[in-house]
């Protein structure tokens, strides 16, 4: 469902459960924020929600803006992509939908939550009629690896299927392309702050797009903060 004012606090929760840290952590999108973001781009924020005695409970978060900056272009860092957490580089006529996070609670993840989130994201390009979908995902396994290959050479490996990503692997099976790997993406100790880009397309722009390039481009994003 679409998210309304009243989430906020909610979709803060939520983000600070799923990455670890204490409510109140800076990065994570704030009440304020969050009003923002549906100021600026309303129907590009979605929510799971769970029936509680108390109402509604937020245990799924999605957001995203709208950008003419193609992923085709020079990767940018998640912080350069956005502005900050209020979204003033959304462009309201952008062609594309940029993932600036998404988040499930602990407790219900694995329940298909995400999946939700992923529909509606996509159901939100084919309805606006953009060209597609990209973001960042974090390499959050990579840090199991590091002492025995590089960022590069692991994200060549979770392409192949050799390595299990238990963020970029699970995008791809939702039918993101990856495309190369974005270095200081954003901060993110597990995954040595790297990104892949990764690229959904619905099936009639993709029939009309033009192939794109294999392997594993080089990226020279500014520094980040975090995804």
């Amino acid at each position: 469902m679409q998210a309304r004012p009243e989430h906020g606090a909610g979709i803060h929760e939520v983000i600070c459960r799923a990455n670890g840290f204490p409510i109140g952590t800076r990065g994570c999108a704030s009440e304020a924020e969050v009003a923002q973001m549906l100021r600026r781009f309303p129907e590009g924020q979605f929510v799971v929600v769970t029936d509680t005695p108390g109402g509604e409970r937020v245990i799924g978060v999605a957001l995203a803006m709208r950008t003419d900056y193609p992923p085709s272009a020079r990767p940018l860092s998640w912080s350069a992509m956005i502005g900050d957490l209020t979204l003033p580089n959304h462009d309201p006529e952008g062609r594309w939908l940029y993932g600036v996070d998404k988040a499930v609670h602990p407790e219900f993840q694995g329940r298909g939550v995400a999946s939700a989130l992923y529909k509606a994201q996509f159901a939100l390009v084919e309805a606006l009629g953009l060209e597609g979908m990209y973001a960042g995902g974090m390499l959050k396994g990579y840090g199991r690896y590091r002492d025995v290959m590089s960022v590069r050479e692991y994200a060549a490996k979770v392409i192949a299927g050799e390595i299990f990503d238990p963020t970029v692997s699970v995008q791809m099976k939702r039918g993101f392309k990856p495309c190369g790997v974005i270095e200081d993406y954003a901060w993110d100790s597990d995954a040595d702050h790297a990104g892949m880009l990764i690229v959904w397309r619905p099936e009639r722009a993709a029939r009309a797009a033009h192939p794109a390039p294999q392997g594993l481009p080089a990226a020279g994003p500014q520094p980040s903060a975090r995804l």
